[in-house]
């Protein structure tokens, strides 16, 4: 699914990415063995190359964060092939008091393999340490249950002040 999108291209949206599979380009290696084919201006043709070039390069590395910071999040989906092997998939539940007043009630931890649920007054403190294999960012995808509905700036104080609760560094400072 990854080699058949070009949404993580700067100026490539839905109406031109359909274009682009109407002409019979419907993935990366297709459109860099015939740019042309593309009815793109040159200068955009030549940019969706050095982009393209520059995916291929980070799927070998297998560099899932490149990939995250590019795409649209609603697509983040299209990564699970290439790199769902890979992935925490994490959703956290928290009083839902006002930011500063609120407290972290339940995680839910799924690694593809085995759902881990993490309680306050029981088991919640062992998540920091069980999130460790997970780490570093590169290599493992994770996205609050709060996803879109919550200000960047907001999802990083949440995360300043986990951090701070469970004095470790399993909150990475780079998500």
């Amino acid at each position: 699914m990854l080699k058949h999108t070009f949404r993580h291209i700067h100026g490539i949206g839905e109406k031109t990415e359909k274009r682009i599979w109407a002409e019979g380009l419907t993935s990366w290696e297709e459109f860099l063995d015939s740019p042309r084919r593309a009815a793109l201006p040159q200068w955009q043709r030549d940019l969706v190359c050095v982009e393209l070039e520059r995916s291929v390069r980070a799927l070998e590395r297998r560099d899932a964060r490149y990939f995250t910071e590019k795409l649209p999040a609603p697509l983040h989906w299209r990564l699970y092939p290439e790199f769902g092997q890979r992935v925490a998939y994490l959703d956290i539940e928290t009083t839902g008091v006002t930011f500063g007043m609120s407290y972290i009630t339940v995680i839910g931890l799924y690694d593809g393999e085995q759902p881990r649920v993490y309680v306050q007054g029981q088991n919640l403190s062992r998540f920091a340490e069980e999130i460790e294999e997970f780490w570093p960012c590169s290599t493992a995808g994770v996205r609050y249950s709060c996803g879109s509905t919550m200000s960047r700036e907001k999802r990083e104080r949440w995360k300043r002040c986990c951090a701070t609760t469970w004095k470790t560094s399993s909150i990475c400072p780079h998500c």
